[in-house]
């Protein structure tokens, strides 16, 4: 265990790039000490900030800067990175062909023999680190320079961490995960805030996963907020059915709030299980969304300013949402949508749920329609549809303040739209 005391660090004197601060598996590094403390409980890293800095060259010059302030590769579960600030990593729209494009904060990669990288990243702050994927955090189960390698599941755990005004040009403003949690291990998010993150031209302002196969993720108590996808999908999480083979996945979402985030598409979460090639198959997609709000997201073009999943040719998405708040919400079209096409099913239950003031784009009217206790809708392999639906006394609460403090009982202005 190595404590870490308040100040400045940077990986280097010199002006190479390439240089960071390397993570050794099973070493734990904590910092936030003002150097007298005798107990680990006894530190402060909000008073006594602990910042690992990329500006390296000319200070305030970003494009001079580490290509990743944090390295770290292989490691295990009793690896720790506590308590710091990591900022100004710049690997922005500068290589092509391998990972120092990729995770300017910190890139993390698998390695032959961990069977699944498993660090714990807590209480620490990404802020200002540009990259072409992945502004703050990148992790790879893949070394693209040393292909021989093989592929080796990384899969951090977050736990009470910021990332604040990271940017990257194509995926993941804050974060880009190229790695599936593995089935039986789940990627986990804890009491995050991710607020203020951009991505120019891809996907996923806060979040993008890239290889979520046989994977589960879940996040708990986080905050996805003013998140933006300029040219593309999902302003907060970006969850895409990758690589495409039949599959099982699943995401849970527990007492979260998304709010203000911006995209053309799907604004607060994106499953994008639509199959443009026929000789690709449809996955299984489980999704549970519990007790969280969605307050004032813009769907900049089409549908879904709170959530949009799709499946199609053989997929299938099980969703259950419960106890939520669907508020001041500005789409294209619908504050929610779940589709599937070419013989693909769907099968959705809703309860305890509020939908008010949501809003068509070029509408004053709030969007609503039936309300309902528990919805099943399926495509069977003739196209035909089949609905079951069971009405309910509806009761309206208000905004997220109340959601925060007290479960809801009943759907009021359901606003679900099946493809």
């Amino acid at each position: 265990m190595i404590w870490v005391a308040a100040g400045t660090y940077k990986p280097t004197p010199t002006a190479n790039r390439f240089a960071s601060f390397k993570l050794v598996d099973g070493v734990q590094l904590y910092g936030g000490f003002a150097g007298t403390e005798m107990a680990l409980e006894q530190r402060d890293p909000q008073t006594n900030e602990t910042v690992l800095s990329g500006d390296i060259g000319v200070l305030g010059l970003n494009t001079d800067n580490s290509y990743h302030v944090v390295y770290g590769k292989g490691l295990g579960n009793n690896t720790v990175l506590d308590g710091f600030v990591i900022t100004g990593g710049y690997s922005y729209d500068e290589f092509s062909s391998n990972l120092d494009d990729s995770g300017a904060g910190i890139l993390l990669e698998g390695a032959p023999g961990v069977a699944n990288s498993r660090p714990l990243i807590s209480n620490c702050r990404f802020e200002r680190n540009f990259a072409y994927m992945g502004g703050a955090l990148c992790t790879s189960w893949e070394d693209l320079e040393n292909p021989g390698q093989g592929k080796n599941p990384v899969n951090p755990v977050l736990e009470r961490c910021e990332f604040r005004h990271n940017k990257a040009s194509t995926d993941g403003g804050a974060i880009y995960l190229n790695s599936p949690s593995g089935a039986g291990d789940t990627f986990t998010m804890a009491r995050c805030t991710l607020a203020d993150n951009y991505v120019f031209t891809g996907n996923g302002g806060g979040i993008c996963f890239n290889q979520t196969a046989n994977s589960n993720s879940r996040f708990v108590s986080c905050v996805f907020e003013r998140d933006t996808s300029f040219g593309g999908l999902a302003g907060a999480i970006y969850y895409p059915p990758a690589p495409l083979v039949m599959n099982t996945s699943s995401l849970v979402l527990d007492s979260c709030i998304i709010r203000k985030n911006i995209s053309t598409e799907g604004t607060g979460l994106f499953y994008n299980g639509h199959v443009l090639n026929p000789g690709d198959s449809g996955v299984q997609f489980f999704c549970r969304i519990n007790h969280c709000c969605f307050e004032g997201n813009k769907s900049k073009n089409s549908s879904g300013s709170a959530y949009l999943m799709l499946a199609s040719r053989g997929g299938k998405i099980t969703a259950e949402i419960t106890d939520c708040v669907f508020t001041d919400n500005l789409s294209g079209n619908y504050t929610t949508t779940i589709g599937a096409v070419y013989s693909s099913e769907v099968d959705v239950h809703i309860e305890r749920c509020v939908f008010m003031n949501n809003y068509y784009r070029n509408s004053t009217e709030t969007l609503y329609g039936r309300t309902h206790r528990h919805f099943r809708r399926q495509r069977n392999q003739q196209g035909d549809h089949q609905d079951q639906q069971l009405s309910v006394r509806a009761q309206r609460r208000r905004g997220c303040g109340a959601f925060r403090a007290k479960k809801l009982r009943n759907c009021k202005h359901h606003q679900l739209h099946v493809l």
